[in-house]
């Protein structure tokens, strides 16, 4: 039956599509079928044999050497880590002292996995299983008949993060700063049991490429930070190494470049082999899957990142996940002496977004899809932060604007090494420094922001992604994220994927974001069964964004209620914190109409209702007031609702909501204004 679903699904996915993309994606598909059957020959031909796997060599001993005398470097080299980390201990003790904390919490067996919190999994836990329900994939199956979703409630996200095998360069980074070799020892005994528990092609472990690309990076970087400072048995070497070639050929053999969709999952799968082949020159092939990597990455970034620098699948979360992959790409790739300009200026362009979208707090909104996909994880930092980002990007592409925007993170100092301090603010000086009332509008990716001092206002007439599919975008449209001091109005995040469908719709619904309901309908349709496609309908878009005496004016609208249109007219007056919202709802004359608008709080934020005012508090102060000023009569009522800062985790929050019965043209005004 899973054959047949799938092809169900691609069907769905083409309705509307263009017959010369549906050719495309048919060609596309067969190319990968052919990759895939090379692979599985590849890897049955250098199963138990790493002289197989590096040509000319004798033995696994000589393949061994050759591999060791070529590797290259990481994006920050192995012989500049200590200067790095002794560096960050003196500039950002703190941090060193976090990273060290961890790796003593991960030799007790306690691991952080979503938003899940720390859990006692083991050192050696099993692989297959989803500790949340206790649900067990085998090991023994081939991973291509196994399900994604068994209709038991349990997630195979869970498997899949914990063998991303993310805590292991952290560990290795905290064996150089302390020289604890338990550290180290952890790293390697993790990878030998891993490699041992988890069958080339079989289990959970191998079900998506993107998820071994991932794995592959993090084995390959952990055992370079430890092998060179640590006695390792030549046996365990040479089995890491092989396993490491026999990722990258999966890999290869199966780019998820194949559907009519082509996403973020792309992207991470040819950056691990294009770092796996910079790495270990002396691999079989390695220049071809190098040159073939690099050049299918460049020819997917022109069609994912937009030219306003955001990516196309209309999340903040998965902009940041591919910005991390890109950044390691370009800094692996100038380290080996291959610089590449594409992949350094896509690289800046969505800092530049990232850096315009970043709350005073370091966070960014949730807008679109939240899994807590991250590329690395070498600092704890809250879900949201990302304010690591912008200075990482100025030091790798020396851009001053950027390095002007963001202050030095320790996480961007960790990536770029020992004198990052100095280079940050050599480069800073040379920028303009950000105004202190700034707007900024990013038309393509449909954002808009405004922020003076502790106030920021994100807008959202976003497209739902992903050309039109809607993989991890959101029924967002025209809503919009305040920070007053701290997070006011927001969107509530995703919480969970395949194993909640109910709650994975409720958290992406038109009602869970601040926006325009009507008649209860979807801006876009909702599907109970394809829990990544999301059909625009919406084609939302900004009208206008201007700079007025007192502030901006934001205009937008979309079309998810056709044939009636929903426009949304915001003014911010900065002077007095305030925001002017009106919403008009107009076109053919259909009778009554049932508008419902929704103001979801942060967690910690409560509203009390008193007719057509509400009182918004924080910590039992009132922050700020929400009134309707609309013809008519009009109430707000205070909800229930949920909140998830990131995968797994949910929290309760309040929601403010105001609904109006009338003919058309329907028009609500309110106001918002802090205390």
């Amino acid at each position: 039956m899973q054959p047949l679903a799938t092809v169900r699904k691609a069907l769905v996915r083409a309705q509307g599509l263009p017959p010369e993309r549906l050719l495309s994606a048919a060609l596309r598909r067969g190319v990968a079928l052919a990759r895939e059957r090379a692979s599985d020959l590849q890897d049955r031909l250098s199963r138990g044999s790493l002289a197989w796997a590096v040509p000319g060599a004798r033995d696994d001993a000589d393949a061994l050497r050759r591999l060791e005398a070529t590797a290259g470097a990481l994006p920050l080299p192995s012989e500049e880590v200590d200067r790095a980390l002794a560096e960050l201990a003196r500039a950002f003790p703190a941090s060193a002292d976090a990273l060290t904390l961890r790796a003593r919490a991960a030799c007790e067996g306690r691991w952080e996995i979503l938003g899940y919190g720390e859990l006692p999994l083991g050192v050696a836990p099993d692989w297959q299983r989803d500790f949340r329900t206790g649900a067990r994939w085998s090991e023994k199956r081939r991973s291509r008949d196994l399900p994604v979703v068994r209709g038991d409630g349990s997630d195979v996200k869970i498997p899949w993060e914990i063998s991303r095998l993310q805590q292991l360069p952290a560990l290795g980074l905290a064996f150089r700063l302390t020289g604890e070799r338990r550290f180290a020892e952890l790293v390697v005994s993790q990878l030998v049991d891993w490699i041992e528990k988890n069958p080339v092609g079989r289990g959970v472990n191998w079900m998506c490429p993107m998820d071994v690309a991932l794995r592959a990076i993090s084995i390959s970087w952990a055992f370079e930070l430890c092998r060179r400072a640590l006695p390792i048995p030549e046996e365990t070497r040479a089995r890491v190494f092989l396993s490491l070639f026999r990722h990258a050929r999966f890999v290869w053999g199966r780019l998820e470049d194949g559907g009519v969709v082509v996403g973020n999952h792309c992207v991470a799968d040819l950056v691990g082999v294009l770092w796996i082949a910079t790495l270990y020159p002396a691999l079989r092939g390695a220049e071809g899957l190098r040159e073939g990597a690099k050049a299918r990455l460049v020819r997917q970034l022109r069609w994912q990142i937009r030219r306003d620098g955001g990516d196309y699948e209309s999340s903040l979360s998965y902009h940041r996940l591919v910005m991390e992959l890109i950044g390691l790409a370009t800094q692996l790739l100038a380290q080996n002496g291959r610089p590449s300009v594409s992949l350094q200026s896509d690289f800046a362009r969505m800092a530049a977004l990232t850096a315009a979208v970043t709350r005073p707090d370091g966070t960014v909104p949730q807008i679109g899809d939240n899994d807590g996909g991250r590329a690395f994880r070498l600092l704890p930092r809250a879900p949201n932060d990302q304010r690591y980002l912008p200075p990482w990007a100025a030091l790798v592409t020396g851009d001053a604007q950027l390095a002007a925007a963001a202050p030095l993170d320790p996480e961007a100092l960790l990536l770029c090494g020992a004198g990052s301090i100095e280079r940050h603010r050599a480069l800073a000086v040379r920028g303009v420094a950000p105004p202190r009332r700034r707007g900024a509008l990013f038309p393509d990716s449909g954002l808009a922001v405004v922020r003076e001092g502790e106030f920021q206002l994100v807008c959202a007439a976003t497209p739902v992604g992903q050309d039109g599919a809607g993989g991890h975008g959101h029924n967002d449209k025209l809503s919009f994220d305040l920070f007053l001091g701290e997070p006011l109005v927001v969107d509530p995040g995703s919480f969970v994927y395949t194993a909640d469908p109910l709650a994975r719709n409720r958290f992406r619904g038109t009602l869970a974001h601040a926006t325009l309901a009507l008649n209860g309908l979807e801006q876009n349709p909702l599907s109970g069964t394809d829990l990544f496609f999301l059909p625009e309908r919406a084609h939302a878009r900004t009208i206008r964004f201007d700079e007025t005496e007192h502030g901006f004016l934001w205009e937008a609208e979309q079309r998810g209620y056709a044939p009636l249109v929903h426009r949304r007219r915001l003014e911010v007056d900065l002077d007095r914190r305030a925001l002017a919202i009106e919403d008009e709802v107009f076109g053919p004359s259909l009778g009554e109409q049932h508008a419902t608008l929704s103001f979801p709080l942060a967690p910690g934020v409560t509203a009390r209702a008193d007719g057509a005012v509400a009182t918004l508090s924080r910590r039992g102060a009132p922050v700020a007031r929400l009134s309707f000023e609309g013809e008519g009569e009009g109430a707000f009522t205070v909800e229930v609702g949920q909140y998830s800062e990131t995968y797994g985790q949910r929290t309760s929050c309040e929601i403010v909501r105001l609904s109006r019965r009338g003919r058309l043209p329907l028009r609500l005004r309110t106001r918002l204004v802090a205390l």
